[in-house]
């Protein structure tokens, strides 16, 4: 397993784990916000909707590419031209559930925990928490793939055919080495064979050859 593989596993478990806590505190605030006993004018807030949904989506998709890679080599879900596809539009959508539950907190709880009941309370304070597990996903998911996009360039600009295999393919130690190998000797073979060889002259001798 090279390095790009753990940061790879260890980016999809912190992204599954605040995916999770997303998902419980934004159904938790619901259940709050829309519940007439607290409030007089229940609803449900747009942040909270969103890190339920987009925690379940994160869930289901990181969650199958994480273990199909682990069971399988070269499946569809592990391609890296998918991978950045996939996982740049979800850090973009933990980008807006961080930003609308900030804009829930300072608008619908007053920029404040302070409410007379504890339930609001405990709402206020998960939809901040919603806010800064919708930025912790998007900061991860984010870097992640910026360091992939800029490897994968790197690696096609040196010929290896890299965007429809896996990472755990194309940046296995062994691999890299071979294909660095094998870049070199057909650059080495181009070289030896760009110009025809000299056609060696015996020399003549000086005075010339004796006439018979």
């Amino acid at each position: 397993m090279s390095w790009i593989d753990i940061v790879r596993l260890v980016t999809f478990v912190f992204t599954l784990v605040c995916s999770l806590l997303a998902l419980a505190m934004g159904g938790s605030v619901i259940s709050v916000t829309s519940n007439k006993k607290f409030f007089f004018r229940p609803q449900t807030l747009s942040s909270s909707a969103m890190a339920v949904a987009i925690g379940v989506l994160t869930m289901v998709t990181v969650g199958a590419m994480t273990v199909v890679d682990l069971l399988r080599s070269g499946a569809f879900t592990s391609m890296i031209l998918v991978e950045l596809i996939w996982l740049n539009l979800l850090w973009v959508l933990w980008l807006v559930v961080g930003a609308l539950a900030a804009q829930d907190f300072n608008g619908f709880w007053s920029g404040t925990c302070d409410w007379t009941t504890q339930e609001a309370s405990s709402a206020c304070q998960e939809t901040q928490a919603v806010a800064a597990f919708g930025f912790l996903a998007c900061f991860a998911l984010g870097a992640y793939t910026t360091l992939l996009l800029v490897l994968a360039i790197m690696r096609h600009s040196r010929g290896v055919p890299i965007w429809k295999s896996s990472v755990k393919q194309s940046f296995h130690s062994g691999m890299s080495q071979y294909s660095d190998n094998k870049l070199k000797a057909m650059d080495t073979s181009d070289s030896q064979h760009q110009y025809p060889p000299a056609v060696s002259v015996a020399p003549s001798p000086p005075q010339g050859y004796p006439q018979v």
